[in-house]
């Protein structure tokens, strides 16, 4: 499982701390909505080939797959998540400011996280800190967004 929250990111915890708790809190649930959208609808690359020797400079070994297939090894193939695999299994877990983003499905650690698989990063997919940094300004702009909604609602 991978999660992580946007409470960490420096322009949004600071006006967290001038805010009252359920105005802040509306603030985060816009931020982790956009940040949801962001991840199932535009951060997934477009097919894009590549070898096992592109990626990482050889050929698979050969023995691996001899015992492989004579049953020598047993490795697990599991798919699992929504039908749109990895990127549509994000989900937002709780609410308010103790919200998160996580995506349950086991392969997400090696397309999203700091450990990324090499043939990730060079089919095209970004890891959950360069997503962030790519739309601080976004991401910021939905939380105040979300402040001002909650503002208005209370009629402050």
């Amino acid at each position: 499982m991978l999660d992580f929250n946007l409470i960490g990111m420096d322009k949004i915890a600071e006006k967290l701390e001038k805010l009252p708790d359920a105005i802040g809190d509306a603030g985060v649930e816009q931020a982790n909505n956009y940040m949801l959208n962001v991840l199932i609808t535009k951060e997934i690359p477009p097919y894009k080939y590549i070898s096992y020797k592109q990626a990482y400079g050889k050929a698979p070994a050969g023995g691996f797959f001899y015992k492989l297939k004579h049953g020598l090894i047993d490795v697990p193939y599991i798919r699992r998540g929504k039908g749109n695999g990895v990127s549509g299994s994000w989900m937002i877990s709780g609410a308010g400011r103790n919200a998160y983003l996580s995506n349950p499905d086991p392969a997400a650690h090696w397309l999203y996280s700091e450990n990324q698989a090499r043939m990730m990063q060079l089919i095209g997919w970004r890891r959950v800190s360069q997503i962030i940094d790519r739309y601080t300004k976004q991401i910021v702009a939905s939380f105040t967004r979300g402040v001002a909604t909650a503002i208005r609602r209370v009629g402050l």
